[in-house]
């Protein structure tokens, strides 16, 4: 579904939002964003996957000048991420989870960034959970032992080991740009073209990995994947995997991970190996 727009109006900057239930975080999220959006061109552009909980009355009645889309069924991540992107006229695109919340940073820092260094395919933002945590949001590429070792992250001794540092980055400065396989897709910023050379989501992905996914294609096509902090989000992360690890979302996820991991096994080692083998974070061009 395409949505008729001016497209005498081009934005600078679209942002991409799905959501599914969470009237709140969506609320939250959207007034965030009209301080670092209010002085430039951009538009909104929102996927409703099957709401019950008001979340479309309430865009519909406070927030007329966001663009919905309405779906009569939960199309999962990344096909309703598809149906945003696909109605993105910006010259950048912001992907962002509709639990997150913007608290600091310009915008134009990130396109200036872009802009200078065209090796560069995506940036992520910083992002923290609401304790003040940060979020290790830039990573290596996930191999099945991440898998593993991820849903034991609340052990101290997992915490500790080599094979979660090495995957979360730990070692790395976290206020300074580095490169990583990839970012968190809570929060992905790129230049729209990047959708003409890599394509979109994997839509056979419903739920998860679709972001490593994205990032592996970045990163296979010759481009970079750079962590960028000096944009930061609060990110209410519901973690709905976590809650119940006997899930079906667990199940869903974890199939995810299989298509992930079929198309880029012969590829994670290397792409892994080279980020660490890099010393220093790339240097920020001014």
């Amino acid at each position: 579904m395409e949505i008729e727009k001016d497209i005498f109006q081009t934005p600078e900057i679209s942002v991409a939002v799905i959501a599914m239930n969470c009237r709140e975080h969506v609320k939250r999220l959207l007034d965030s964003l009209k301080k670092p959006l209010r002085n430039i061109p951009h538009e909104i552009v929102f996927v409703d996957n099957a709401s019950t909980d008001g979340t479309i009355e309430m865009l519909k009645s406070d927030y007329s000048d966001v663009i919905l889309i309405e779906n009569d069924t939960n199309n999962g991540v990344a096909l309703a991420r598809n149906q945003a992107l696909k109605n993105c006229l910006g010259n950048y695109i912001y992907i962002v989870d509709a639990d997150c919340e913007y608290r600091e940073g310009d915008f134009y820092e990130a396109v200036k960034y872009l802009k200078a260094n065209p090796d560069v395919g995506m940036v992520g933002f910083r992002l923290y959970y609401p304790a003040g945590d940060l979020q290790d949001t830039g990573r290596t590429l996930p191999t099945p032992m991440d898998l593993v070792v991820n849903r034991l992250d609340g052990s101290d001794r997992v915490r500790e080991s080599l094979t979660f540092r090495r995957h979360r980055m730990r070692d790395f400065d976290p206020m300074s740009l580095r490169e990583a396989g990839f970012v968190s897709g809570a929060s992905q910023f790129f230049h729209r073209g990047l959708l003409d050379e890599i394509g979109y989501l994997d839509e056979s992905m419903f739920y998860g990995y679709e972001d490593s996914d994205f990032c592996a294609r970045v990163i296979r096509s010759g481009r970079k994947v750079v962590y960028f902090p000096r944009i930061v989000f609060i990110h209410h992360h519901q973690r709905l995997t976590k809650k119940n690890p006997l899930s079906k979302m667990t199940l869903i996820q974890i199939k995810s991970y299989r298509i992930f991991h079929r198309k880029h096994a012969s590829e994670i080692k290397r792409i892994n190996r080279d980020l660490h083998n890099k010393n220093n974070p790339p240097e920020y061009s001014n």
